[in-house]
C-alpha cells in the first residue's frame, strides 16, 4: 500500500489541475468519485456540481491520455471509422410514461445503445430450435439509476462482451426512465419548471420493469431473421441487479434468464448495515481508527448518542472549532457536518479488483487516519482550534486533512449544507440523476443509511449494534429531510410519510429464486445486507449453487465485481476469471449451446 506522506504534505496547498500522471489523474478520479457516491450528496446540488465539475476535467486529462477505444455510431454507418474500434449504436424506443392507469398519454424515448458484432461474427456459436428458427441471444443490460454514458465500459472488456462473445450474442445497454436521455418532456408533464412529485410519480417500480418488458416483447434489429427466436438473458447489478431477478419472475416470457449481480432485493427503510460492512471488510487497523476518530467527534457534537440529530448540549465553541479544522466551517448545521464526513466513505463501495496492487481511494483515507507526520502537521498548522477542542486522536487529525485535500474546496460559504431541501426543489427544469434517484427512495426504496442503534446489553432483549464509523447525528429524522421538505405535495401525488418498501419487497425480498436466475455478489459489498446473501437476513445465503440455479459470493470482491474484465482474461484475478468462466458455463448451459 503506497503511503500518502508526499501529497498529504500538500494539504493546506491551494488545489491545482496539473497532475503528474494517468495514475494520479485515477486516482484524484477515484476519490472524486467516491464523494458522489456517499448518500448525503444528494441533497447538496451545489456541493454536487463542484464535484462533478472536477470530476469532467479529470476525465477529460485522462481520456486524452489514454484515447477511447470506442466510436459511438450515430447516423453514417459508412462514415470512415478506425478498423479496429468497437461499435455501437444508440438508439431510442418509444415508451408510453404510463402503461396501466392512462392517467396520462405523455411517452418518452427509451435510449439504448446496440452493439452488433459479436452477432456479426459468432453465428458458428449460435444454435436452431427444433423448429429450425435460429436462437438469438440478447445479452440486455439495465442501466440502472444513472445515465447509460456511464456503462459503457461492459461493451468493451465487461460482462455483456464477455456473454455476447462466448454465445454469439447481440448486446444491449438500456436506460431507465428518468435517468441519462430516457426522460419525458417537461412542459409536457404540465405547467412550471421544476420536477416535482406529479412529474416524477411514474417513476417506480412497476413503471419501470414494464418498459424493459416491453422492451423485449418490440425488439427487433435490422439484419437479424424476422422468424429467429429472441432469448434475452438480463444483467444488472446493485437496484439493476433487484430488477434483473423481479423481471426474470414476472416476466418470464420475456426474460429467459438472468443475472443478478449485488441485487438489492429488498428494501428497508433504515439501512445501517450498510455501513457494518465497510466497517468489517476494512483492515482492522483502518476499521478501529474510523471508530475512533467517530467516537472522539461525537463527543462533542453528539454527546447523547439517544439523541440522534435532535442534540441538546452541545459545546458550540469547541464545534466550531471542529468544523474549522475539518475545513468545513461552511456546513450550517453540525447535522451538515456529520453528514459530509460520511462521504469520504463512498471510496469503499468504489473498489474494484481492477485496483488490485494499486493505490485506491479507500487505502488513501486508511493510510491517512494512521499517519503521524499527517497528524503533527496538522497540529502545526491548526494549534488555535486544538487549544479549543483539546487533545484528539491521530486519526481525527487524519481525517480532517482528508476532508481538507478532497472535500473542503467544495464546500463553498453559501451552499456547503448536505440537506438544502430548496435548492433540491427547485431544479429550473433540469432533473439531476441524484434527484431522481432521491426520489425513488422517498417514495419505495428507503435504504437511510444511518448510525447504528444505541446498544444495551442490560435491556430484555439486550439491544445489539454494529460498528460505528458515522456520527450518531446521521439518523432516519436527518436522512428522510429531503423527503419531507425536498418534495412538496403536488395535485395528484405526495411523498409517503415514510417510504413504502412493502411495494418492493412483495415483489422481490430474500427469497426470490427460479430457474435460469442466477445470483451474483461480492463478499465485502456495503450492499450485502440487502442481497440474497445477507448474513443479516438470509443466513448469509443458504442455497445450493447449481447450473440451473446459480449462487455465487465472490471472495474478496465488492460491489457487482463480475461487470468488469480485461481485455486478456488471463490477466483477470483467479478469483474473477473464475466468475466469468461460471457465468458463460451457466448462460451456455441455459441457451442449450453446448449440446449437438
Amino acid at each position: 500500500m503506497r503511503r500518502f506522506n508526499v501529497i498529504c504534505a500538500l494539504v493546506s496547498v491551494a488545489w491545482t489541475w496539473a497532475l503528474a500522471s494517468g495514475d494520479e489523474i485515477s486516482l484524484q478520479l477515484q476519490h472524486q468519485k467516491a464523494l458522489t457516491t456517499a448518500p448525503g450528496i444528494r441533497g447538496a446540488p451545489e456541493v454536487h456540481a463542484s464535484i462533478l465539475a472536477e470530476i469532467k476535467h479529470l476525465q477529460e486529462q485522462l481520456e486524452s491520455s489514454k484515447g477511447s477505444r470506442f466510436v459511438v455510431q450515430r447516423t453514417n454507418p459508412n462514415s470512415q471509422l478506425e478498423q479496429d474500434a468497437q461499435l455501437f449504436e444508440v438508439r431510442n424506443l418509444t415508451q408510453p410514461l404510463d402503461h396501466f392507469d392512462e392517467s396520462t398519454n405523455v411517452t418518452f424515448n427509451q435510449r439504448y445503445f446496440l452493439a452488433m458484432q459479436w452477432y456479426l461474427s459468432g453465428a458458428e456459436k449460435r444454435k436452431k430450435t427444433i423448429d429450425g428458427r435460429e436462437i438469438v441471444p440478447v445479452i440486455l443490460y439495465d442501466g440502472g439509476e444513472t445515465s447509460l454514458d456511464e456503462r459503457v465500459n461492459v461493451l468493451d472488456n465487461g460482462i455483456v462482451a464477455i456473454l455476447a462473445n462466448a454465445t454469439g450474442g447481440i448486446g444491449v445497454l438500456l436506460e431507465h426512465r428518468y435517468y441519462g436521455t430516457s426522460i419525458p418532456t417537461r412542459s409536457d408533464l404540465g405547467p412550471g419548471d421544476d420536477w416535482g412529485v406529479d412529474q416524477l410519480r411514474w417513476l417506480d417500480t412497476r413503471q419501470s420493469l414494464q418498459d424493459s418488458a416491453e422492451f423485449a416483447r418490440r425488439m427487433h434489429f435490422e439484419g437479424v431473421s424476422a422468424d429467429c427466436e429472441y432469448r434475452v438473458i438480463y444483467y444488472g447489478g446493485s437496484y439493476a441487479g433487484a430488477r434483473a431477478a423481479f423481471l426474470r419472475e414476472q416476466y418470464p416470457k420475456e426474460i429467459f434468464g438472468a443475472i443478478a449481480s449485488s441485487a438489492v432485493v429488498a428494501a428497508t427503510v433504515q439501512l445501517p448495515e450498510y455501513y457494518y460492512t465497510i466497517a468489517r471488510g476494512s483492515a482492522p487497523e483502518c476499521s478501529q481508527s474510523l471508530q475512533t476518530a467517530i467516537a472522539a467527534i461525537d463527543r462533542i457534537i453528539s454527546p447523547d448518542p439517544s439523541l440522534g440529530s435532535q442534540q441538546r448540549s452541545v459545546n458550540q465553541t469547541k464545534a466550531a472549532a471542529l468544523k474549522s479544522l475539518f475545513g468545513l466551517s461552511h456546513a450550517p448545521s453540525l447535522n451538515d457536518f456529520a453528514n459530509l464526513l460520511t462521504m469520504p466513505l463512498g471510496a469503499f463501495q468504489t473498489l474494484s479488483w481492477v485496483q488490485d496492487g494499486k493505490p485506491t481511494a479507500w487505502s488513501d483515507f486508511c493510510s491517512m487516519l494512521n499517519n503521524a507526520t499527517i497528524a503533527q502537521e496538522v497540529r502545526e498548522k491548526h494549534h488555535d482550534e486544538l487549544d479549543v477542542i483539546g487533545n484528539v486522536p491521530t486519526a481525527v487529525l487524519g481525517y480532517a486533512a482528508y476532508t481538507q485535500n478532497h472535500l473542503e474546496r467544495h464546500c463553498k460559504k453559501e451552499h456547503c449544507g448536505t440537506q438544502d431541501p430548496v435548492h433540491f426543489r427547485h431544479d429550473h427544469g433540469s432533473l439531476s440523476t441524484s434527484k431522481a434517484w432521491q426520489y425513488q427512495i422517498c417514495n419505495e426504496y428507503g435504504y437511510y443509511q444511518v448510525a447504528p442503534p444505541v446498544s444495551n446489553v442490560s435491556s430484555e432483549p439486550p439491544k445489539s449494534a454494529g460498528p460505528k464509523i458515522v456520527s450518531s447525528r446521521i439518523d432516519e429524522e436527518y436522512m428522510s429531510l429531503l423527503c419531507r421538505e425536498g418534495f412538496s405535495p403536488g395535485k395528484n401525488w405526495k411523498i409517503p410519510a415514510r417510504p413504502n418498501v412493502q411495494i418492493v419487497n412483495r415483489i422481490g425480498n430474500f427469497g426470490i429464486a427460479k430457474d435460469r436466475l442466477a445470483i451474483i455478489d461480492g463478499q465485502y459489498d456495503p450492499w450485502r445486507p440487502m442481497t440474497e446473501h445477507s448474513d443479516e437476513y438470509a443466513a448469509g445465503g443458504d442455497r445450493e449453487d447449481t447450473l440451473t440455479r446459480p449462487f455465487r459470493l465472490i471472495p474478496n470482491c465488492w460491489h457487482h465485481c463480475d461487470s468488469d474484465g480485461l481485455a486478456d482474461p488471463r490477466k483477470e484475478p483467479t478469483r474473477i476469471q473464475q466468475i466469468h468462466q461460471a457465468q458463460i458455463e451457466f448462460v451456455r448451459h441455459w441457451l442449450d449451446l453446448d449440446t449437438d
